[in-house]
């Protein structure tokens, strides 16, 4: 699923500037990474992919993208990218940050880029803060939160 260029405010996406792209399902970016390869250690190399903290990140990102357009029934996503970035555009607008710790410190320069009654939803492995319009939640809460 491709996820398009937009301005934090949302409006008209941009379609001729990058795109990110999202397998629709974890399962497929496993199947396609092994295809032409012998199946028998594909199972152990999608184990050992998962202890790979950047691209465990990519895959977190994957799996919110589709809960995005699953709880919303959207047909398109948006992010925006400048001297930082949104991975998502909406209300709110989220950020995965998938790691250890995160600080909601660490994205003070959201209040200058988010549009007025707009907040940002930062999704962490563990941590959870509020500071202005930016709240911290971990990713597990924020799922079982759409059930």
């Amino acid at each position: 699923m491709a996820c398009h260029w937009s301005e934090p405010a949302g409006g008209p996406r941009a379609p001729r500037k990058n795109r990110k792209f999202y397998a629709a399902d974890p399962f497929l970016f496993h199947l396609f990474h092994e295809a032409g390869k012998s199946w028998d250690p594909a199972f152990e190399f999608s184990r050992r992919r998962l202890r790979d903290a950047p691209l465990m990140g990519r895959l977190i990102e994957g799996m919110v993208a589709a809960e995005i357009r699953r709880r919303h029934g959207i047909p398109f996503l948006a992010y925006w990218s400048g001297a930082k970035e949104i991975d998502f555009i909406g209300n709110p607008c989220i950020e995965v940050k998938y790691q250890e710790h995160v600080s909601a410190a660490e994205f003070a320069w959201a209040e200058k880029v988010l549009p007025k009654g707009r907040e940002m939803l930062v999704l962490t492995k563990k941590d959870r803060a509020v500071m202005g319009r930016v709240r911290l939640m971990p990713m597990e809460e924020w799922l079982a939160e759409g059930k």
